[in-house]
């Protein structure tokens, strides 16, 4: 494959992650909504737990399905200050290590074994029921599927998530180059990769913009339901009549419609019987 083709693939890629990608809204929404998912075949609050913490600490999928609580407590039932992942360790914010110390008193009101050895992400309460590591990470593996619907990879999909939120969280004051460096330590993963993944944002969608008439037409909405003083509504109306005259005429039938808005405001004083001048 020559340099180019190279570069072709790499880019088409990148076009495709990008198409696919997530952003803080969209783990926030699903956060959302495995918590609202407690059932006896799925429980959405230890779900929402793997999402929030593959999001603010860029964990991998292995990495994630495999903790303990031992990871993040010590010998004392201290929480960590740095969580222990993949035979190394991790600094988490303040709140999620909060969050970690909530959802522990929340396995354990609800019968999960929350010895040092047991699973963080448990998908059985009965400490001696037999469950292979396989077969829970596969059940695990169902309920995020169930949960995150139409998305795929969405593990992966969190992390480049959280390695992005994390980039825009430093200061702006470092050099580039040495943001994308502390992010691609944060990530664990090459300068390359890291580089990639922060091109790889989701498009923005440009909402558009509400025409003239239409933000108009929303006012004069609101102008029926006024809830203010006479002298209150005499003021909005009358400004609003003012707006309607100053708007900027689009087609020849912008001025039959002007005419008709302004009716329809003169309409509104006689309904409260109110005139237009004191």
């Amino acid at each position: 494959m020559t340099n180019d083709e190279k570069i072709s693939v790499r880019k088409a890629r990148e076009i495709q992650r990008r198409a696919s990608a997530v952003d803080r809204e969209d783990v926030l929404n699903l956060i959302q909504q495995a918590q609202n998912r407690v059932s006896k075949s799925v429980d959405g609050v230890i779900i929402a737990h793997i999402f929030k913490l593959v999001f603010t600490g860029g964990l991998h999928r292995e990495e994630i399905l495999s903790m303990k609580i031992r990871d993040i407590i010590d010998k004392k039932g201290i929480t960590r200050n740095h969580l222990l992942v993949g035979g190394g360790s991790i600094n988490v914010p303040a709140v999620m290590k909060k969050e970690l110390v909530d959802y522990l008193e929340y396995l354990k009101s609800r019968g999960y074994p929350t010895n040092r050895t047991a699973n963080l992400f448990p998908t059985t309460r009965h400490a001696g029921r037999e469950q292979s590591e396989g077969a829970r990470k596969r059940k695990l593996h169902r309920d995020i599927e169930r949960i995150a619907g139409t998305y795929k990879s969405i593990l992966e999909k969190i992390r480049q998530a959280g390695i992005r939120e994390y980039y825009d969280g430093l200061s702006t004051a470092i050099p580039e180059r040495r943001r994308c460096q502390d992010t691609a330590q944060f990530a664990r993963c090459s300068m390359d990769f890291t580089e990639s993944i922060l091109r790889s944002r989701k498009p923005v969608t440009n909402k558009p913009v509400p025409s003239e008439f239409a933000l108009i037409t929303e006012r004069l909405a609101a102008l029926k339901s006024h809830q203010g003083t006479d002298e209150e509504f005499r003021k909005a109306a009358i400004q609003l009549m003012e707006d309607i005259k100053k708007a900027k005429d689009r087609c020849e039938s912008d001025a039959s419609l002007k005419k008709k808005l302004i009716e329809r405001v003169e309409k509104i004083f006689t309904s409260r019987n109110i005139k237009p001048t004191t």
